[in-house]
């Protein structure tokens, strides 16, 4: 029924880590094995879903052979990546095993759409062995750590987030939004009369728990920034291979864009978020999705345990200073999640009016 391979030679069980084993639904054989061959993986392989089915159900139900981790095609021969998700998360033994999607090209779009319905990654033919091998054990520790906390009622950052914390978001981000009704209203129609285009700006960030949210602002760029941003990436602030994108005096800003960002009138929006939960007042700022990507591995993603917020840590003590390196930045965002609480977010309320006011547009 399947094909199964010891992608490692000349090597013991003492020397390296025990062997993982992966289950492979496509039909690129040949070009999972050349990328798997010096990892510690043993692989099983299944042309389709009518042959690969039988054999996880029963393993599922049996617990005899759980893989570690399941790779497929976005399409194979009978059906596609999507609907066996779907029914592979119906059993209760695998359903909470790592889930990749692989495609021999990159298409954003469709990385989103698979990321959005609950893959937890999406690979390009070829890839490295080895970094798989270490982004499934990131997941797997990720998954524990989750599926413990949801048995004691509530994942691990909800636990630590007080309850007066979300009350505290509650009663001011409505109050704000009420008292601020008239400034929404000059703000939106400056931004029609100076230029075409919405007067929010939506975007699709990855928040607490790598939850994609709905991130609101107030449009401070050309309608069509988004298009021009890879013609911009050699001005980022931040180096080449930089999970974050910064660019000081960026050319897309419209001249109403650069007050509201130089006053931080543009975030007022984000009480919405605040005050439908997907954020908090304090918190790691939620990340646009091309950055979060590249922030999925070993204590990187802690920066994700902690609520996501209109101000943080990084923002007071760093903000505005260009000698901030983007190390610097994960460090503080990890500091945040490993300390927050009602007193902590006060401490850094406090000190968030001062760093508003600054001399660099950010």
């Amino acid at each position: 029924m399947y094909n199964s391979t010891t992608l490692l030679e000349n090597s013991t069980d003492t020397e390296k880590p025990a062997k993982k084993k992966l289950v492979y639904i496509g039909e690129h054989d040949l070009m999972i094995t050349n990328s798997l061959l010096k990892a510690d993986f043993e692989c099983i392989i299944f042309k389709n879903a009518f042959q690969a089915l039988p054999w996880l159900k029963y393993n599922a139900l049996s617990f005899n052979t759980i893989p570690d981790v399941i790779i497929s095609d976005l399409e194979f021969v009978g059906g596609d990546a999507y609907s066996l998700f779907d029914y592979i998360k119906s059993f209760k033994a695998i359903k909470y095993i790592p889930f990749i999607v692989i495609s021999d090209k990159y298409d954003k779009e469709e990385k989103l759409k698979a990321l959005k319905k609950g893959f937890d990654d999406f690979y390009v033919l070829p890839f490295n062995g080895d970094d798989l091998y270490n982004r499934v054990n990131f997941l797997h520790q990720f998954k524990r750590e989750k599926d413990k906390a949801k048995k004691e009622v509530t994942i691990k950052y909800e636990k630590k987030m007080p309850k007066v914390k979300r009350a505290i978001d509650i009663l001011f981000s409505l109050t704000a939004l009420l008292i601020l009704s008239p400034l929404f209203l000059i703000v939106a129609l400056i931004i029609k009369l100076e230029s075409r285009g919405p007067v929010f700006y939506t975007s699709k960030r990855a928040g607490t728990g790598y939850k994609i949210i709905n991130f609101y602002k107030f449009r401070s760029m050309r309608s069509t920034a988004d298009k021009e941003l890879k013609d911009l990436l050699h001005l980022n602030q931040y180096s080449g291979q930089s999970s974050f994108i910064k660019i000081k005096d960026d050319p897309r800003v419209t001249n109403f864009g650069k007050f509201l960002r130089k006053t931080s009138l543009d975030e007022l929006p984000q009480l919405i978020n605040v005050l439908l939960g997907d954020m908090s007042l304090v918190g790691n700022r939620p990340l646009p999705l091309y950055e979060a990507e590249k922030l999925t591995k070993d204590q990187l993603a802690k920066r994700f345990l902690a609520p996501a917020g209109i101000t943080g840590l990084w923002q007071v003590t760093k903000r505005g200073k260009e000698e901030m390196s983007e190390l610097e930045r994960i460090q503080l965002d990890i500091t945040y999640a490993d300390k927050y609480s009602s007193w902590y977010d006060l401490k850094i309320m406090l000190k968030t009016f001062p760093a508003v006011i600054q001399k660099e547009s950010v």
